[in-house]
């Protein structure tokens, strides 16, 4: 196995030899909490420092504005006063974005156990491809260590989460939560695309599917949900 005799390795020889690493773990599935527990720590992290770095009554106006803009002052009040603990909000983001994490591995790994059984010799199940899923996530962590350093050095504490991602397409086009084109731009990132490129190298070790194949089932809901984006984009712009 070329040297990686352990999941800490794996982590690290995936960012310039994942052919060898997904070898790897193919033939021991269990390393894949390793790759779990660091996309929740580039997940966690970040967001507990956000809200440790924000100005909490800014960002309440803020999330009022784009959640609740068109309804009276006594429902943007409500809203308002639910905002009141900041601890509680932080917190109960912090286990929303995991779970979120969670349930969209499990979503994809179901995808993927189901579109990869016309491979006959293909023997792995869900549990497999969910924990194969976790180290395709790996660049959630790169995302998650740029979002600290942005906070480290960014000076104007009344800034939205999206004005601190440098490596989707929104941030450079000046986009923030409020924007009608921010789902759009939202399905390009860097570490989207770094994550695509983790799943065709895997899937290539893991399968004997052709990379035509390998290509259409990855890219086939990704080029749906861009173009759903793009309709409701000028849906929400025309209204």
């Amino acid at each position: 196995m070329n040297g990686i005799s352990n999941p800490f390795q794996a982590c690290l020889h995936i960012w310039f030899n994942p052919k060898t690493v997904f070898a790897a773990v193919d033939k021991h599935h269990n390393w894949s909490w390793i790759p779990f527990f660091i996309v929740m720590l580039g997940v966690l992290l970040p967001t507990y420092a956000y809200f440790q770095f924000v100005d909490f009554d800014w960002y309440r106006e803020f999330y009022v504005a784009f959640t609740a803009g068109d309804v009276s002052p006594a429902e943007k009040e409500a809203v308002l006063v639910s905002l009141r603990s900041q601890s509680v909000y932080m917190y109960s983001n912090m286990f929303a974005y995991c779970l979120g994490y969670v349930l969209l591995a499990a979503i994809i790994a179901g995808y993927l156990n189901m579109m990869t059984k016309v491979d006959e010799e293909n023997i792995n199940g869900f549990t497999d491809w969910y924990g194969f899923v976790w180290w395709t996530f790996l660049p959630v962590f790169i995302t998650g260590v740029v979002m600290l350093l942005m906070i480290l050095i960014k000076d104007d504490n009344q800034t939205s989460l999206y004005g601190l991602q440098p490596l989707s397409l929104g941030y450079w086009l000046g986009l923030n939560e409020t924007s009608k084109w921010v789902g759009l731009a939202d399905q390009f990132r860097v570490e989207l695309f770094l994550s695509f490129y983790f799943m065709i190298t895997g899937l290539k070790q893991w399968t004997r599917l052709s990379i035509l194949r390998i290509y259409l089932i990855l890219f086939v809901p990704y080029i749906l949900i861009v173009g759903s984006s793009i309709f409701l984009s000028f849906y929400w712009a025309s209204a």
